[in-house]
């Protein structure tokens, strides 16, 4: 009995163990395994408390006083008592192991469940970044599609840039040469009709030239004197207009005087008119007059009316006489005055004529100059238009060269954008890599922790074997 009982003990877990409350095993439990996440993968049992230790030494002591007491009763009571002792302990134990058993089936399926819901989380953090690594890839090729065209579209404007620039300078070039043949032309031009056309002798042209010396000076002395005198005159002239504008001003001035005057004239021949009436009434209505008064105030009136009638006849037709004369007078002299200014025109046009009349050999020269002039001009209006329409082609290729850039420089935005966003989204790349390889080494400690569990059940099952086919 004391021998079964002891391999009991040593084989099987303690009573005292499985004998703890439940509370202290699921704290000790939690605090097992909040320990074994912490640290490290490996499972350590759960650790006793004082009090707990303390119990087990208790009853340990109780145990083994029970087992080695004396018996009181007979032999046969304590054997069975001893006995039915060793069963009860050893079916608790092994009530307390499939307790356990479960429990740890419990732990691990809960870690296998961790491990499972982990290990999809990861399995969908990493089908997200492929796909995002996918997207960035396609991105990419687009992105470098689209560079290689702009390349492309960038060499095919240089190209063009440079056929317009020697097209430019190729009618720089033909301008350059058509303008030398120009003066070239001209030149020879020159040459042909000096050779055509000798100068005179020198003996012979001097001497016409001498001859015609003092002749030219006697002309131009009388030119110089008869210049002189028109001038005078037109001095005169123009001082005798001035002085009738400031006679006419006065006129106009006596003209108004005189409309006045005439109005006045006017209103005094209609009081006479009324007055001459009223002193034509009968006896009756003169007596009424004088009696209420009237007479006296129109007698005076109508004496007065009469000197004023008399004498503004005689002067208003006086003076009417004198100013229609005096303006008859000078609107006379300002005629004579305008034909003899516009005859001195004439004959000065006519002096500044003869001095610009040119000989008959000036003038053929003068119409072969002129013929030569207008086919000049001719040539230079070509040259002109051409010159001008390469100015406007130049215009327009410059126009097109700045539109160019302009196009080259968005490209050239786009296309840095582009780099930007490729280096972003490699830097994306390269944090996912690294996620991702955490979160591998993250499910290789898992698989070894679980590998560990298995291992430990293993273990325990074993045991547990061993204990039953012990009993």
């Amino acid at each position: 009995l004391h021998g079964r009982r002891r391999r009991s003990l040593s084989v099987a877990r303690s009573p005292w163990e499985y004998s703890l409350p439940s509370s202290s095993r699921s704290s000790s439990r939690a605090t097992s395994r909040s320990s074994s996440a912490r640290q490290s993968p490996t499972v350590s049992w759960p650790s006793r408390s004082p009090q707990a230790s303390e119990r087990l030494h208790g009853r340990r002591r109780c145990s083994l006083s029970v087992a080695r007491s004396p018996s009181i009763s007979s032999a046969a009571s304590s054997r069975r008592g001893s006995e039915d002792t060793a069963c009860s302990v050893g079916t608790e134990s092994s009530i307390q192991e499939l307790r356990d058993i479960f429990e740890l089936k419990d732990e691990l399926h809960g870690v296998e469940e961790r491990y499972m819901q982990k290990l999809k989380e990861m399995k969908e953090a990493t089908d997200g970044a492929q796909e995002k690594y996918k997207k960035a890839m396609v991105s990419n090729a687009q992105l470098d599609n689209e560079k290689a065209a702009l390349s492309y579209q960038v060499e095919v404007l240089r190209e063009a840039l440079e056929d317009v620039a020697e097209q430019s300078a190729e009618a720089r070039r033909e301008l350059k040469s058509l303008s030398n043949h120009h003066q070239h032309q001209h030149h020879q031009h020159h040459q042909h009709h000096h050779q055509h056309h000798p100068p005179p002798p020198a003996g012979c042209a001097n001497s016409a030239v001498l001859q015609e010396i003092p002749s030219l000076q006697r002309k131009e002395d009388a030119l110089a004197r008869e210049v002189f005198d028109l001038r005078e005159t037109v001095n005169w002239k123009e001082k005798k207009i001035t002085a009738l504008e400031r006679q006419k001003e006065y006129y106009e001035c006596i003209r108004a005087e005189r409309d006045e005057l005439r109005a006045e004239v006017a209103l005094l021949r209609e009081k006479t008119k009324k007055l001459s009436l009223g002193v034509a009434v009968n006896g009756d209505e003169f007596d009424a007059a004088r009696d209420s008064g009237m007479l006296d105030h129109v007698a005076p009136t109508a004496a007065e009316a009469a000197v004023l009638v008399s004498l503004s006849k005689h002067s208003a037709d006086v003076r009417l006489k004198r100013l229609t004369e005096e303006n008859d007078a000078l609107l006379d002299e300002l005629r004579r005055t305008s034909q003899q200014l516009e005859e001195e025109r004439r004959c000065r046009a006519r002096v500044e004529v003869a001095f610009a009349r040119p000989s008959p050999s000036e003038l053929e020269d003068d119409f072969y100059l002129r013929d030569l002039q207008r086919e000049t001009n001719k040539h230079l209006s070509e040259y002109k238009y051409k010159l001008a329409k390469s100015e406007q082609e130049k215009a327009t290729l410059e126009k097109n060269i700045l539109r160019l850039q302009g196009q080259i420089s968005r490209h050239k935005a786009a296309a840095d954008g582009a780099e930007k966003e490729e280096d972003e989204l490699k830097a994306d790349r390269r944090r996912l890599q690294r996620e991702l390889h955490m979160a591998l080494e993250k499910l290789d400690e898992m698989e070894t922790t679980n590998n560990h569990l298995m291992m430990r059940l293993s273990k325990l099952k074993a045991k547990r074997d061993m204990a039953y086919a012990q009993q």
